[in-house]
């Protein structure tokens, strides 16, 4: 029989929302519209506090016939695990407008989203706002990788509303910051050879204030020509966003060396630190003294210090060797940047140094970026390990040391044997078994949830790190908050025991070996340009942007998961498994 809804109460019709019939539904909302406004918004922001998925979609359409936006609902949404959910999230944001806090910050990060379908709903909702900001959404998405959905979306957007952001664009008043892909998408909607004539006249009228001029600069440094950086280079001093631009840039034949020691001379740190940078990076052999003299000044900043040695190793020689041996101080104070440094000029005597380091540190913070520092070297891991493998380092120093590297993310063999080795503390030792995964999923059953949520939270288990429930954990690896739900409690055992075993979609590592020696880890996204390889950073720090014939090596490493989880006891694998059953999005 069908429900009587007429006579329900506020409370009964809300959980009609979250009935299985699509009739009932829609009835219930359709009742709850022709109530007072006054009872029934209360109560369906209340109701939503504890809405997953589908319903919490039902109680964002109840608003929307009601006329009444509601900013925390709507961010609930957006943070669904579901995609679809996500998605309609962002057209209800688009509808809404400004009359949301801070929409054109969800938008962007929409339009960030791993999901196509997200990204293209923001691209289509930022063509709804009349604010010539929203132009970064389009920009953010075009950061992206686009399928022939996206262009449509984002081609409608962008001339929607150039009559708004074009003019700004052209007055200096729209930072498009690291979005160089964006940006050129852009500009090759329009006719952008007219746009950067402007842009030109105006960088050189002094008509404009800093603030707009060193935005103007940003968007010349990343889609003009070869000449355009000397152009902004005159303009004397630059901020470190412009001076970090140009490193996306090849070196330009112009010399550089004498603006640049100019910048390292700016009163401003991270301007000083961005030119050391950039000087490393173009290899400007000419500001080699100027970083041993600030990595030596005991007056410097200690953010100058650690650019200078860095820089230092890039642009030095042998001689450079025992300068950065000392630099890298004892386990006591051990300096990163100093073995950083070290690599460029020589591993094998930086992976001496590191060695003597990580022997005694307790410096997590530095023990993380010394052993991703070397995982991020063509032939560093192997060398560490061989060194680490000749120090007497205790177990309690080595099960730290095994903490922190898996933590990192990194994925490098050699170095994950030779901290195993050390810690007496194997990760991987289960061979998959499937009786095995049916005693786990009948122990997690009877396992203790509250025991498992502290073991999640726990630094010795390390999930938090990479995966998100609710608003806590990270971004690294898929979210967990409706895992219990969503995925078959066998296959949640089989992923946490034997990660490697099936890997979810858009998660499998690669990692690409460059010419020059850097390794570079991450998911592999399609490109539109042939030429180029796109990899998302593994720790959601943006993109890399790879010309293809820059690599020398490309391989497919699977999950960034370490089985860390079969180190547990299987009391606590019980207690574990019993949390992430639980886990149903509520």
């Amino acid at each position: 029989p069908s429900p009587n809804l007429v006579s329900a109460s506020v409370l009964e019709l809300l959980e009609a929302l979250r009935a299985p019939e699509r009739w009932t539904r829609l009835k219930a909302k359709q009742v709850l519209v022709g109530r007072e406004v006054a009872q029934v918004l209360p109560a369906a922001k209340t109701w939503a506090k504890t809405a997953e998925g589908r319903d919490l979609m039902e109680v964002i359409t109840l608003l929307e016939m009601l006329d009444q936006p509601d900013s925390e609902v709507l961010k609930r949404l957006l943070a669904s695990p579901d995609d679809r959910a996500r998605a309609y999230g962002v057209r209800v944001a688009g509808r809404w407008g400004e009359r949301i806090e801070n929409i054109v910050g969800l938008l962007e990060h929409a339009a960030e989203d791993r999901h196509a379908r997200v990204r293209m709903e923001a691209a289509l909702a930022s063509a709804a706002l009349p604010d010539a900001g929203t132009i970064l959404v389009s920009a953010t998405v075009a950061e992206e990788p686009r399928d022939r959905w996206i262009n449509y979306a984002f081609a409608q957007a962008v001339h929607h509303t150039k009559e708004n952001w074009l003019p700004a664009f052209q007055r200096g008043e729209l930072d498009f910051g690291d979005r160089r892909r964006g940006l050129t998408a852009l500009l090759g909607a329009v006719e952008s050879k007219h746009v950067l004539d402007e842009v030109r006249k105006l960088l050189l009228s002094n008509q404009v204030d800093e603030n707009a001029q060193m935005a103007l600069a940003r968007a010349l440094v990343a889609v003009g020509e070869n000449r355009d950086l000397q152009t902004v280079f005159q303009l004397g001093q630059l901020d470190a966003a412009t001076i970090r631009a140009m490193a996306s840039r090849k070196r330009p034949e112009f010399d550089v060396s004498d603006f640049l020691e100019s910048l390292c001379a700016s009163k401003h740190v991270e301007d000083s630190v961005a030119a050391l940078e950039l000087a490393a990076k173009w290899r400007i052999r000419e500001l080699y003294q100027t970083a041993i003299r600030l990595a030596r000044s005991s007056q410097a900043d200690p953010q100058l210090r650690s650019a200078a040695m860095r820089a230092m190793g890039a642009l030095g020689n042998k001689e450079t060797i025992p300068l950065l041996k000392v630099m890298a101080g004892k386990s006591a104070n051990p300096k990163p940047s100093a073995i950083i440094g070290l690599l460029e000029v020589d591993q094998a005597e930086a992976a001496k140094s590191a060695a003597d380091i990580l022997q005694g540190t307790i410096q997590n913070e530095a023990i993380g970026k010394i052993l991703g520092a070397f995982a991020g070297r063509e032939g560093g891991g192997p060398l560490l390990a061989m060194e680490l493998a000749k120090r007497k380092i205790d177990r309690t120093q080595g099960k730290r040391l095994q903490d922190v590297w898996i933590g990192t993310g990194f994925v490098q063999e050699a170095i994950t044997e030779a901290l195993e080795a050390i810690a007496g503390w194997p990760v991987a030792s289960l061979k998959f078994d499937e009786d095995l995964v049916r005693r786990m999923v009948a122990a997690g059953r009877k396992g203790d949830r509250a025991r498992g949520q502290i073991l999640f939270e726990s630094a010795r288990a390390g999930c938090m790190a990479c995966h998100k429930i609710g608003n806590q954990g990270g971004m690294i690896g898929p979210e967990l908050s409706a895992v219990g739900s969503g995925v078959p409690a066998d296959r949640i055992v089989t992923e946490v025991l034997w990660p490697a075993r099936q890997v979810k979609g858009g998660y499998a590592l690669s990692r690409i070996t460059m010419r020059d020696g850097r390794v570079l880890q991450g998911y592999l996204q399609e490109s539109r340009d042939k030429k180029l390889l796109l990899l998302r950073d593994f720790a959601g720090a943006g993109m890399h942007e790879v010309e293809a014939e820059m690599v020398s090596k490309e391989e497919p490493i699977g999950s960034l998961m370490p089985p860390t989880a079969q180190s547990l006891s299987r009391d606590e694998l019980s207690d574990l498994f019993a949390y992430l059953f639980s886990l149903v999005g509520k």
